[in-house]
């Protein structure tokens, strides 16, 4: 429960700082020019993402690391359910279509893709707090 909390805060704060930026974009600011506030912005979601991917919560299993699951959930179990054989987020699953792989004994082939319906995270609760497991 606990981390589920944080990982909702860390979305809210994801999302509030998303906004910002398409809110400057639509005050003026050109894609070619970021305005102040885009930088700021930015700035903000770059330090939270790194916050998030430095944690004892976040564990990708791509080489480098992913930033996916700290933009969307606020942590990430792809390592564990890659080694489990559970299926990942949509980047670590490019990531070792490219050969970025980082668990021991797995190739490309044993990684399958969370399903993309919008609403499937890897081992996050769902809505109703109850695991995702029917969907692994």
């Amino acid at each position: 429960m606990k981390r589920s909390k944080a990982a909702v805060f860390s979305l809210l704060g994801a999302v509030a700082v998303l906004g910002g930026l398409a809110y400057a974009q639509d005050q003026g600011g050109s894609p070619d020019q970021n305005t102040p506030q885009q930088t700021a912005a930015s700035k903000k979601v770059e330090a939270m993402v790194k916050k998030i991917k430095d944690g004892d919560n976040y564990k990708c299993c791509i080489k480098g690391k992913c930033d996916y699951c700290a933009v969307h959930m606020g942590m990430c179990n792809c390592g564990d359910n890659a080694a489990n054989g559970k299926p990942v987020c949509i980047n670590c699953k490019g990531g070792w279509d490219t050969g970025l792989g980082a668990v021991m004994g797995k190739t490309n082939d044993d990684i399958k893709p969370l399903p993309q319906n919008g609403d499937v995270k890897p081992d996050m609760p769902s809505d109703n707090g109850t695991n995702n497991d029917d969907n692994k």
